[in-house]
């Protein structure tokens, strides 16, 4: 782990510390925990199936959502939600360098291109999914004011006197451009604002469809906020769902420090927000205070706690740090003396793991020792066709590859491959991790045509099981463009390394390994089909 990542690991940290004392700080009465998180059983979705039709409700819903707010505020004894928010210190709580956070934030609707890149590519264009185009956020100062607007949600959803909203038309002669300072502080449009004056005597009929309680259950970084999902019913019967966020303000003062850190790790990870969120997790409880990685790993093999070992052995690989992660993996497997046949047997199932981990630290003459011995043992133990004794036949082969040894491994491979499939089934994970090491197997022996075919069958499973935007696809993806190349099949190449490079780059960003790899492929096919200025395009942005 490079100097640069250990600091940034160490300042989460310490950002993550000094969250939770402020939260300790301000939530000492635990009141929100008595919101306890939920979600309708129908799931939140909006009754809409496209986009047009999703922004068409969302106009007419709009203006409700303030008058929703409003009440809200005043049931929750709040008297200005106009108004900046400061902290105890009397310093502004600011959004950026030019805005305060005021009580209440009703911005407009949510940007059309954006709505459109996340139905793409979070939602599988489904933009019934969609359920923040409408949304608000409201600041409190103190845990009886969350509490009270949580409690003013409760009370309002379940009133029996509301009606259904009607339909708003505003006469010409309203004069929507004479509340322009109203807009510009509460970040509204003028049409709703003079829809909210119309309605404000009366709440609209709604329900609270989801809560993500985070003051109960915090983030992985600390911060802590209750999101709802609030369904509000419209004239013809039908409803639109909006977002409205709860943030204390303390809370969200100490936000900042860690977000650059947060940022810093999603740049490094890649992937989509679920799987930094993972990962993440996993760094949060590499929490010892140590200088470097080094020291925390010798500390932590020292200590021989088997759930640490196990988080910081995940953690490790993936960050990549397999020679790490071997020594972990040698204190799990140390940490058993048990001669209890259920323990021997997770020892082996470690020791798999510990050869396959030296194969990736590059320690190809330990991985080959280790995966015979161990592969022998389950032999005995197990028996040849073991989905255990077939893992670490696999590992044996990667190592015979990586040294050269293409005959061998791809003997082991086919034999694996041909056991799995009986055993385990063709869509198993196990079955299409030996397929894939087979195909790369046969690429490097110059048997391409052969190689070719699988490799449509390994994109097609990884599509559908991992998603098309994985790390996995793509690589496929960008290798069969390789493979298309030397086959000379030279626009059918140029198609599969432009498909993967683009998802890489919606996906990952620019700065990312795969993206990088991708943008090479890509180059140097359009190097042999003359596009030598949009090579040099790509090749430049490797040095970016």
């Amino acid at each position: 782990m490079s100097e640069t990542l250990f600091s940034n690991v160490k300042g989460f940290l310490a950002a993550k510390r000094a969250l939770d004392a402020a939260a300790a700080e301000v939530l000492c009465d635990n009141m929100m925990r008595e919101f306890p998180s939920f979600v309708v059983e129908k799931g939140v979705r909006q009754p809409d199936a496209t986009l047009d039709a999703v922004y068409a409700a969302a106009a007419r819903a709009h203006p409700h959502m303030v008058v929703v707010c409003s009440h809200l505020l005043k049931e929750a004894g709040i008297t200005d939600g106009a108004a900046e928010v400061r902290l105890p210190t009397g310093e502004k709580l600011m959004v950026d360098d030019a805005h305060a956070f005021t009580r209440l934030t009703l911005p407009a609707l949510k940007g059309r291109a954006r709505a459109e890149e996340k139905v793409k590519n979070d939602y599988n264009h489904n933009a019934s999914r969609l359920v923040d185009v409408v949304r608000a956020s409201i600041v409190c100062d103190a845990e009886t004011q969350l509490a009270g607007v949580a409690r003013a949600l409760e009370r309002l959803a379940s009133r029996d006197d509301a009606e259904p909203i009607s339909q708003l038309e505003l006469p010409e002669s309203e004069n929507v451009e004479a509340l322009d300072g109203l807009c510009e502080k509460f970040r509204v449009s003028g049409f709703a604002v003079v829809a909210a004056n119309r309605l404000k005597k009366t709440c609209p009929r709604f329900t609270v469809a989801r809560l993500k309680n985070r003051f109960a259950t915090p983030l992985y970084n600390g911060y802590r906020d209750a999101l709802y999902n609030i369904q509000i019913f419209l004239e013809d019967g039908t409803y639109h769902v909006c977002e409205l966020q709860l943030h204390l303000a303390a809370v969200v003062a100490h936000k900042k420090r860690s977000h650059g850190f947060y940022e810093f790790f999603r740049s490094f990870f890649g992937g989509n927000m679920a799987a930094v969120d993972d990962r993440m997790r996993l760094l949060a409880a590499l929490d010892g205070g140590h200088d470097s990685l080094a020291e925390a790993v010798a500390a932590a093999c020292a200590a021989g706690d088997a759930r640490q070992l196990a988080t910081l052995g995940n953690l490790l690989a993936m960050l990549g740090e397999w020679d790490h992660a071997v020594s972990v993996l040698t204190a799990r497997i140390d940490a058993i003396e048990s001669s209890d046949v259920t323990f021997l047997c997770f020892a082996a199932n470690l020791r798999v793991e510990r050869a396959k981990t030296l194969f990736k630290a590059t320690r190809f003459a330990e991985a080959e020792a280790e995966a015979i011995s161990v592969r022998d043992e389950l032999r005995q133990s197990h028996g040849q066709r073991h989905a255990e004794t077939l893992r670490c036949s696999c590992v044996l082969a990667s190592a015979l590859a990586a040294t050269g040894r293409y005959e061998q491994a791809l003997a082991i491979f086919s034999e694996a491959l041909t056991a799995q499939e009986a055993t385990l089934g063709p869509d198993a994970l196990e079955t299409n991790e030996t397929l894939s090491q087979q195909v790369l197997c046969l690429d490097k022996m110059g048997r391409k045509a052969e190689a070719e075919p699988l490799y449509t069958r390994i994109i097609a499973w990884r599509t559908e099981r991992l998603g098309p935007n994985h790390a996995d696809t793509l690589s496929s993806i960008s290798n069969y463009g390789y493979l298309l190349a030397a086959l000379g099949r030279l626009d059918a190449a140029a198609t599969q390394n432009e498909l993967a490079h683009d998802r890489a780059l919606r996906t990952f960003g620019h700065g990312h390994e795969l993206t990088k790899r991708t943008a090479a492929d890509l180059a140097n096919v359009y190097l042999q089909v003359g596009r030598e200025d949009e090579a040099m395009q790509l090749f430049l942005t490797l040095d970016a």
